[in-house]
This record gives structure tokens, C-alpha cells and sequence, in this order.
């Protein structure tokens, strides 16, 4: 299950960005009851977060919060619904529309690329290190070639 926040005033097409989840949980292999939490914020909005959390003073495409894996801070609590929490995807829009202009494609396609982008680092994937990075892409291409089909 995707539940969308949508912070902006713009207009967004929630059946397509639910099945952009589903089809990329699907892919993961994340069975069960799943739910994750969307939001659609703006540039100032998406660039607070990004200092407060990552210490980076500048707007971004897209963040993602899922359990620490430290075990420095509590875990999502189990809810006896037996739904799993798997975190949150936060897309800034304004950064979406600039990089759909820039690569030519539509905003439809990004959100879809953001959303699967924000999903794989909820379940663990990364790309600080550049094997990381190409395994995290490769599974990236191979579910929006999948969504488009």
C-alpha cells in the first residue's frame, strides 16, 4: 500500500505512482502486506530535510527514511495488523519537472524513476560505492523497462 502526501499544488496521478510501488516491491521480492508512505514536497521543503537529516544545505530529488540498521534507534514497531512499515519516499516536484526536461523525458517517467530510487533504498540498496551503484541501476532500469512495457 502507497499513501501519498502531496504538499505541492500540482496534480499527480496516484494509480500510477501505486502501481510504480507495487511492481517494484513485486520485483524486490517484498511479499506480504507492505506499506509505504510518499510525500510530494516543494524545493524548500526537500532542501530543510536534506540539512536536517544529511547535513547537506541544497535541494534534492528525492529522500528516503526506512529503519535504522544500526541498531542504534528503535525499530518501526510491528503493528498487529501485520502490515510492515517500510519507510517514506520524499520527492521534491520542482526537481522532478527540471531533470524530465533535462533528460528529455516525460514527469511521469521521472516520478516513476524517483519513486523506485527512494523504494530501493528502503529495502537496503545504496550507491556510495561503485559496484553498489551499478547493481542498485541495473535493478532500477530493469523495473521501469518492466512499469513501461
Amino acid at each position: 500500500m502507497l499513501l501519498i502526501r502531496n504538499f505541492t499544488k500540482n496534480r499527480l496521478d496516484k494509480k500510477f505512482l501505486e502501481k510504480v510501488a507495487n511492481k517494484t516491491l513485486k520485483a524486490i521480492k517484498i511479499r506480504g502486506k507492505t506499506e509505504i508512505s510518499l510525500a510530494i514536497v516543494g524545493a524548500k521543503r526537500i532542501q530543510k530535510l536534506n540539512k536536517k537529516y544529511r547535513g547537506v544545505d541544497k535541494i534534492t530529488d528525492v529522500l528516503s527514511f526506512g529503519e535504522l540498521k544500526d541498531g542504534t534507534k528503535a525499530k518501526f514497531i510491528k503493528p498487529p495488523s501485520g502490515i510492515k512499515y517500510l519507510g517514506e519516499v520524499i520527492i521534491c516536484f520542482p526537481e522532478a519537472l527540471r531533470q524530465a526536461k533535462r533528460l528529455k523525458h516525460s514527469l511521469k517517467k521521472e516520478l516513476a524513476v524517483l519513486l523506485i530510487h527512494g523504494i530501493l533504498h528502503l529495502v537496503g540498496y545504496d550507491h556510495k560505492i561503485k559496484k553498489e551503484a551499478e547493481k542498485m541501476e541495473i535493478q532500477e532500469k530493469l523495473i521501469l523497462k518492466n512499469l513501461f512495457l
